[in-house]
């Protein structure tokens, strides 16, 4: 599947990104791909191994790989890694009040609203 209008993540710019999120040790981060494309990423972030709590991220990219799963299945895929794999006991989500999608994925998975911050 492509977009009428592709992102450019040249091999600069995803290296440059990479090192950035990788070189942070309260995060682990994930890129989405969807045949070989990169769509998005998903992360882990604020990660305090102590309180066992983080924070899940996502971005899809396009509008175009928006509602048909992608984010659903990775957010899935990713609370798995953070409990089993990081032994987290609580991970909370953030999302743009605006982003009703999300909001909705989210509670789709298990996530309930706690409280609005204006701080982004």
């Amino acid at each position: 599947m492509m977009c009428e209008t592709p992102y450019i993540y040249t091999p600069e710019i995803a290296q440059k990104d990479f090192e950035r999120k990788a070189n942070n040790c309260n995060r682990v981060w994930f890129a989405i791909l969807l045949d070989d494309i990169v769509i998005g990423d998903v992360y882990l972030k604020n990660i305090d191994l102590q309180k066992g709590s983080s924070t899940l991220s996502i971005v899809l990219i396009q509008d175009c790989y928006k509602e048909k799963g992608y984010g659903t299945a990775v957010e899935r895929t990713v609370l798995e890694y953070g409990f089993k794999e990081l032994g987290l006991s609580v991970i909370y989500a953030d999302v743009v009040l605006r982003n009703t999608r999300s909001q909705h994925v989210l509670e789709k998975i298990g996530f309930e609203y706690l409280h609005e911050d204006s701080f982004f």
